[in-house]
């Protein structure tokens, strides 16, 4: 399965229609092999599996969860794996973990030298180009 970022036309991503019951099929429940997960959180429908399954983060961090969220709940960085052996859990919840670039920290400092301080800062925002990115489930 693949997230993908940017200007993409998701409708290139459609799969073919869902195969008998009990045969293994798992699919954005969008009906896509691809979904932009970066957003939203999507949905994955996984039938005809057989557990234990192992799903992998490849070139991005993701969020896991069941539709409780209290079976399942983990966030996987890149290169992690997750076996999930809980026949259950046959619809996941994913989305982008995104981990922060600029830390702040807080330091206590004495009042007379905490009014001498001035902050100033900027944000630099740059346009996202298409990024796509792969987690495996196997």
């Amino acid at each position: 399965m693949y997230s993908v970022n940017g200007d993409v036309d998701l409708n290139l991503y459609e799969l073919p229609p869902l195969p008998p019951a009990g045969s293994f099929d798992i699919r954005f429940g969008s009906g896509r092999i691809a979904e932009d997960i970066n957003n939203s959180m999507q949905t994955i429908d996984m039938a005809g599996v057989t557990y234990p399954l192992t799903v992998r983060a490849e070139g991005m961090g993701i969020r896991l969860t069941d539709e409780s969220g209290k079976n399942l709940n983990i966030t996987l960085k890149d290169g992690e794996d997750l076996v999930i052996d809980n026949p259950i859990l046959n619809k996941l919840l994913v989305s982008v973990e995104f981990l922060p670039t600029v830390y702040l920290t807080r330091t206590e400092l004495p009042q007379s030298i905490q009014s001498k301080l001035r902050l100033s800062g900027s944000l630099c925002l740059k346009k996202l180009q298409m990024q796509t990115y792969r987690f495996t489930i196997h």
